[in-house]
């Protein structure tokens, strides 16, 4: 039988998260997210707390903080962080590794297509939406005027971006790092759920093994 491994990148507030739950439920397999690893990552002797400043931590990595620097204004972390950050990042990676070589599964975020590329034949996808769409989820799911959600947008787009273009050497978002790339606010939620399965169960047919 052949392998259902899916990863989904997504902007801030396009609806992603729900998109990849709701596909992960259509397919009937397993999904991670940031929350679910949190809690497999014990494993490998990291608690929730640890994985929770650690996380942070590796944002803030010398040489990440490099590439972000034009972009915030901020002074690079030192060569410690970079070590740390680097440490826990490849521990992520292994975990993930794990995952799927023992499961189908949908994983959200944290470079996964990055992690999986080289070994696995994956369906690759980024999910957008259209900036004020997702101006207006982030003033309603945060419950914030429009002037802080704006930037609340723009700052979480650019910390991925960052983090994803550091790690992977890639550039988050560039339709050639993806197999196909959908602004949820066309169709929905769910009618892009509906699109994405049958995307899905095409492309997995015609993949090798």
């Amino acid at each position: 039988m052949k392998r259902k491994l899916i990863t989904i990148a997504r902007q801030f507030c396009s609806g992603g998260d729900d998109i990849a739950q709701k596909l992960a439920e259509a397919l009937n397999i397993d999904f991670f997210d940031k929350g679910k690893i949190k809690e497999r990552i014990k494993e490998h002797g990291i608690d929730e707390e640890s994985f929770e400043r650690l996380d942070k931590r590796t944002a803030s990595s010398f040489l990440y903080s490099l590439a972000v620097t034009s972009m915030h204004g901020h002074i690079p972390a030192s060569i410690n962080d970079v070590v740390i950050g680097d440490h826990f990042f490849e521990t992520q990676s292994e975990l993930i590794n794990k995952i799927a070589s023992e499961t189908d599964a949908i994983f959200l975020g944290r470079c996964a297509d990055y992690i999986l590329d080289s070994k696995y034949e994956l369906v690759k996808i980024f999910i957008y939406a259209d900036f004020e769409d997702r101006v207006e989820a982030a003033e309603k799911e945060f419950n914030i005027k429009d002037t802080h959600a704006r930037t609340l947008v723009k700052k979480s787009d650019k910390k991925r971006a960052s983090y994803y273009n550091f790690y992977t050497g890639k550039v988050w978002g560039n339709a050639d790092n993806y197999d196909i790339s959908i602004n949820a606010g066309t169709l929905g939620i769910d009618s892009t759920v509906k699109l994405l399965k049958t995307f899905i169960e095409i492309a997995i047919s015609k993949h090798k093994q």
